[in-house]
Formats: structure tokens, C-alpha cells, sequence
């Protein structure tokens, strides 16, 4: 049917294509926000605070600019805490071996969130090795969540859960998640 070895190359090429677009374009299996998070963010623009006692503002500048620049999110802060800031950093004891958690604390609906605290837990992720990039991970991490992505263990990247190694992988949005929130926002 093919025997032109041209036809052979665009044929080829065609598939590649289709392959390729197939692994930038949206997953047809999630949807968002991830169901285990419920919630997404109010509006695109995401401003943050610092709760009192917070120590780790490197951390959350890091997170909050790594979120600025590689989505469509417009970023504001440090502001002063109030009921509408959208992020709220605070250090906190969690239950053994949870490093990090998100909670939404204004709902405007079942599937938007008005405010979110980033809680770290600094001593728990201290524990580990390669704390400097651990700990901006978690923060990265969590982030996410309050922008409804959920958990996304096939590859490395910043919502995998656990321990994070030293690539830069680790400490960014992969590219299907990186298409939900432009998409969304």
C-alpha cells in the first residue's frame, strides 16, 4: 500500500506528531481540580503571606515565582495576611512523617477555594537529606494543591509525594499539570 518511501516518511512523521501532541495535550482520565483535592484556586492572580512565626520566606518567594514563571498565574507578595489573601504560609508540627500540608480555609464553592494555608513542617523535612531542595519541593508541592492539582506519581516532578532528590525536576509543575492550570486559569 505504502511501498513510495516517501509516503513512508509522512506516514512516520504523521505518527510521531500524533504521538508527541498526544503527550502535551490534557490527560481525558483526570479531571480538574484532582478530586482529591476539590477545590481550585478563585482567579489567576495568587497573592501570599507569612504567618507569624514563618522562617522559611525563601522558600515561599521560591515556590510563589516558580509558579509565576512557568504558568499563566499572576503573583502577589508578600502581602499583609487578611481573610483574602489567597496563600497563607505558616510553619507548623504535623503528624509524623508528613512534611507539608494544604487546607482550604474560605470555600466560595464546592469547587473553588478563596484562601489556603501552606503548612511546613520544617523539622520533619530537615530529617531528611538535601534539605535546601527538599524543602522548596514541599513548598512547590503544596502550592499545587491549592491550585487543585492533585498527586502525580508517574513521574519526577514537584507533585510526586515524598523526599525530593537534587534535579530541578523535582522543584516544577510537569507538563500535564502545567496544561491544567493554563487551561483552567
Amino acid at each position: 500500500m505504502f511501498r513510495n518511501p516517501r509516503w513512508q516518511i509522512v506516514l512516520a512523521g504523521g505518527i510521531a506528531f500524533g504521538v508527541l501532541l498526544g503527550l502535551t495535550g490534557p490527560a481525558s482520565a483526570d479531571g480538574f481540580p484532582d478530586s482529591s483535592v476539590l477545590r481550585a484556586a478563585d482567579t489567576s492572580y495568587h497573592n501570599y503571606c507569612h504567618d507569624t512565626g514563618f522562617t522559611e520566606t525563601g522558600t515561599s518567594w521560591y515556590s510563589m515565582t516558580t509558579l509565576r514563571d512557568t504558568t499563566i498565574m499572576t503573583i502577589g507578595g508578600p502581602v499583609t495576611c487578611t481573610t483574602g489573601t489567597d496563600v497563607v504560609w505558616q510553619e507548623v508540627n504535623l503528624p509524623l512523617s508528613k512534611r507539608g500540608q494544604e487546607q482550604c480555609v474560605v470555600v466560595v464553592s464546592s469547587t473553588v477555594c478563596g484562601s489556603a494555608e501552606v503548612r511546613l513542617d520544617v523539622a520533619e523535612i530537615n530529617m531528611g537529606s538535601n534539605d535546601w531542595y527538599d524543602i522548596r519541593k514541599t513548598g512547590i508541592h503544596e502550592v499545587g494543591h491549592s491550585l487543585g492539582l492533585g498527586h502525580y506519581d508517574s513521574a519526577t516532578n514537584a507533585m510526586k509525594s515524598g523526599e525530593a532528590g537534587t534535579a530541578l525536576a523535582w522543584r516544577r509543575y510537569e507538563g500535564h499539570d502545567l496544561w491544567h492550570i493554563d487551561d483552567y486559569y
